[in-house]
């Protein structure tokens, strides 16, 4: 079997000698996300955002450094810090216990790989997608995390995962691993949070007709991009 594998320094995706290419790749390919207005610097203060709130959930962040972080980085004052409080707000509040951790994995029907912000469970024993942005939720996040659950659906190690940590909580109720609720999160600068869910069944309809379009546009030297996040 081919091996998996991401490079974060070129932010690719490989199967084997195959390169995949990923689902914001193809949303961005598509025009429905816009690379127009975002700078490098953008990009960079984004990244440090999903970095802390990665950190946070792994007990081991660094709250005063965080000022500095802004700082280096040119951010509003408050930019990271605030937002890591409003992700602290949301799973303080809602109970959300994240499982699954910006992990990369691949759909072996389709071809397209991704990194899901978090999978995770709520005290009742759901099991729900949360990806976090730093502005406003787009509409095309319902396609990115439709995406992503597809990417839940085909990995045994993740719905093992999920289950083990579920066991743990004494919340194991045979949960279905593939349809999980979808959530866009937008952290914001006064640290409070703006949950917009995607429930439309027919998403993975419109999934899939952009994937196959984007995958056609490739096969034709289309869609050239100037970053790829690794998302």
């Amino acid at each position: 079997m081919a091996e998996f594998r991401f490079e974060p320094a070129g932010h690719e995706y490989h199967l084997g000698r195959q390169r995949l290419f990923s689902v914001t790749q193809m949303l961005t390919g598509l025009g429905m996300y816009s690379e127009e207005f975002i700078t490098e610097a953008d990009y960079q203060r984004g990244q440090a955002m999903h970095q802390a709130c990665h950190y946070f959930d792994l007990f081991d962040l660094d709250w005063d450094y965080l000022p500095r972080s802004e700082e280096l980085l040119d951010c509003a004052p408050g930019y990271i810090t605030n937002r890591t409080k409003a992700w602290e707000s949301y799973r303080h509040i809602t109970g959300f216990v994240p499982v699954i951790i910006e992990r990369s994995w691949y759909d072996p029907n389709d071809l397209f790989a991704g990194t899901p912000d978090r999978f995770g469970y709520f005290p009742d024993g759901t099991i729900a997608q949360i990806e976090l942005k730093s502005g406003v939720v787009q509409e095309p996040v319902a396609l990115q995390t439709w995406g992503y659950d597809r990417l839940f659906a085909a990995s045994k190690q993740w719905q093992n995962e999920m289950r083990a940590a579920l066991e743990k909580a004494g919340l194991w109720r045979n949960q279905r691993m593939s349809y999980l609720p979808r959530n866009g999160l937008q952290l914001r600068q006064d640290g409070k949070y703006t949950t917009k869910p995607f429930n439309d069944m027919n998403d993975n309809q419109h999934f899939l007709d952009a994937w196959n379009t984007f995958k056609w546009g490739r096969e034709r030297g289309m869609f050239k991009r100037r970053h790829d996040n690794g998302n």
